[in-house]
């Protein structure tokens, strides 16, 4: 890397982002230190852009990837009997695991059913937070 790129990449670092556009807000000091490559600094100039692609742009495309009706989505659809047993092991002593232990001798595609509503469900309270 030769010095022009130094010099521009030193310019276009978090922290004098951070410093030039005078960013206080910790939600967008993370994004900027962690998300740093997916600004375009051509288009996004302040923080004020920022925030308004964060709104527009980079929420509405998360949002999708937690739809439970996009086939491309990040929630799990399918669960097998494996991943079931490994499944009620690592979480024996929850009293929902308790519960479909016992649905799943008797039937095991409720049981498959009722995992993935519980893996889901923590994924949706994750991604709320």
């Amino acid at each position: 890397m030769g010095w022009y790129e130094k010099t521009i990449k030193t310019a276009a670092s978090p922290k004098n982002i951070v410093n030039n556009w005078k960013v206080d807000n910790p939600f967008l000091k993370f994004f900027i230190y962690t998300y740093e490559p997916l600004i375009d600094l051509n288009k996004i100039k302040n923080k004020e852009d920022l925030t308004a692609y964060i709104q527009n742009s980079l929420i509405p495309s998360l949002k999708q990837k937690i739809d439970l009706d996009n086939p491309n989505g990040y929630y799990k659809k399918d669960i097998s009997d494996e991943e079931v047993r490994v499944e009620l092991e690592e979480h024996q002593h929850d009293p929902r695991m308790q519960a479909v232990r016992q649905i799943f001798e008797k039937d095991p595609k409720a049981a498959k059913k009722t995992i993935l509503n519980v893996i889901n469900e923590e994924k949706k309270i994750s991604f709320d937070k």
